[in-house]
């Protein structure tokens, strides 16, 4: 897990700013009533692990696990805001491995800013991830070698349309800038968010990419139980030392709704990657997913086959 700096300088005033954007909306949201749920946990742990560094004959070592975190929701009229933070603080009591803390945070709010038509949606994501990303999202738990730290900030302004009355239209913009996090010393297991390219600073910009992307998802209902799906999404990709590209993404699919809260999706399309150089490559991908409710809880099952560059 991550340790030292995972949260640089410029992500925290990024973070700061998602929260003052929702202080201020709420006020400007006047005398409307708005519900508000906070929520802090606190836990403590240990475990033994007898090969902390993972290496061949590696020394074992008793770990202590202090978790602090914290839940907040908003939510007025048209004003939704949401911070999902966790932290895990790993004391090794033997000092076979640096002590490290690592963070996860989820932080996001929506802007109804013409009802009913215009959104803005302002997100920040702080997570570690896998250095090869075709083993897919991180397990808790998992083997801490190979990791990073990802901090994604997201500004997504959107239109909201009902061409018809079985139809609906979601199209806009959206800028995702997204860093990756160094070890501050190589062996130490201390990582940190680098300082991008935009801000002037020759240092490991490699880790640092942007993301503009213009998408339009279209869906029609064709039945009760069977809705239409299609959509088409541009994006174009800047990194300081990796091959720059355009990337069209379109596809279609259909949601079954088969029994009350209980549905089946599939979507599926051709990926076509466009580089500076005048490389071209075109890949299918797909999504399919398939909840079912039951008496208290949903059964969740997903497959999902996509592309994604390794940090």
């Amino acid at each position: 897990m991550a340790s030292g700096k995972p949260v640089s300088e410029r992500s925290f005033i990024r973070f700061v700013a998602v929260l003052g954007a929702v202080g201020l909306l709420a006020v400007s949201a006047g005398g409307a009533l708005a519900d508000q749920t906070v929520e802090a946990t606190f836990g403590l742990g240990g475990e033994y692990n007898d090969n902390v560094r993972e290496t061949r004959n590696g020394k074992g070592d008793f770990v202590s696990h202090v978790k602090p975190g914290l839940r907040y929701q908003y939510e007025a009229e048209r004003v939704t805001a949401k911070v999902d933070y966790k932290g895990d603080y790993s004391y090794y009591m033997q000092g076979e491995a640096p002590d490290n803390y690592s963070h996860t945070l989820d932080a996001r709010v929506l802007l109804e800013l013409a009802e009913d038509r215009f959104f803005l949606d302002i997100a920040e994501n702080l997570r570690p991830v896998y250095r090869q990303a075709a083993r897919g999202d991180l397990v808790e738990g998992d083997t801490t070698r190979d990791q990073t730290d990802q901090n994604t900030f997201t500004v997504s302004p959107y239109f909201s349309f009902k061409p018809g009355e079985r139809t609906s239209l979601k199209t806009g913009y959206r800028f995702s800038d997204i860093r990756y996090a160094e070890e501050e010393e190589p062996g130490s297991g201390s990582r940190k968010l680098v300082p991008g390219w935009s801000s002037g600073e020759a240092s490991l910009n490699r880790n640092v990419r942007q993301q503009h992307e213009l998408f339009g998802d279209l869906e029609h209902e064709a039945s009760e139980t069977i809705t239409m799906l299609t959509g088409y999404d541009l994006m174009r990709q800047e990194a300081e030392e990796q091959q720059d590209f355009y990337r069209h993404r379109p596809y279609v699919g259909v949601r079954y709704e088969y029994a009350e809260k209980s549905m089946v999706r599939v979507k599926a399309g051709p990926m076509l990657t466009e580089t500076d150089a005048g490389d071209q490559s075109v890949r299918l991908y797909y999504s399919a997913d398939l909840s079912h409710a039951l008496d208290r809880k949903t059964l969740t099952l997903s497959s999902e086959r996509d592309y994604t560059d390794d940090p």
